[in-house]
């Protein structure tokens, strides 16, 4: 990652590689199973086939 773009980050990401279970948090049943790829105090990069769609509240389990 560009040292700029780093620097311009509110919070450090911390690359890693492991398995995350998404699922939305409303009644509609639908989960997926993706790999979080870097994460930080303010979020986490989670890569899945499928989306759940942008502003989706959702609910993450991680497998470290």
């Amino acid at each position: 990652m560009d040292d700029q773009r780093q620097k311009a980050r509110q919070f450090p990401r911390v690359r890693s590689q492991f398995a995350a279970l998404v699922r939305k948090v409303d009644p509609e049943e639908f989960a997926t199973l993706g790999l979080a790829r870097s994460m930080s105090l303010g979020g986490c990069m989670l890569e899945q086939e499928s989306s759940v769609g942008v502003g989706t509240p959702v609910e993450v389990m991680f497998s470290i």
